[in-house]
């Protein structure tokens, strides 16, 4: 058995940012996700008819790209280009 400094369980937005932000602390870390799929309730599926796709959630989720630790190589470029401007 391999020893880890850190277990994530769940692959949402939250635990992806865990783990990634462990992982850049220099933490050994192992992320749980029970669904085939990861991102969690941010996600592209077939919910109603046959080749019909759903963004569950898409709405909010580019908010999370301006959130420190979310969308780091962005985060400099994208408020500057959609005219927010940087304190």
């Amino acid at each position: 058995m391999t020893e880890v400094d850190a277990v994530v369980i769940g692959s949402g937005v939250n635990g992806l940012v865990a783990a990634a932000e462990l992982a850049r602390a220099g933490w050994s870390v192992v992320l749980v996700e029970r669904n085939p799929d990861i991102g969690g309730f941010i996600a592209t599926e077939q919910r109603t008819l046959p080749g019909y796709l759903h963004d569950t959630y898409s709405s909010w989720h580019p908010l999370f790209c301006f959130r420190p630790g979310l969308c780091q190589p962005r985060r400099a470029v994208a408020p500057a280009r959609a005219g927010i401007p940087q304190h």
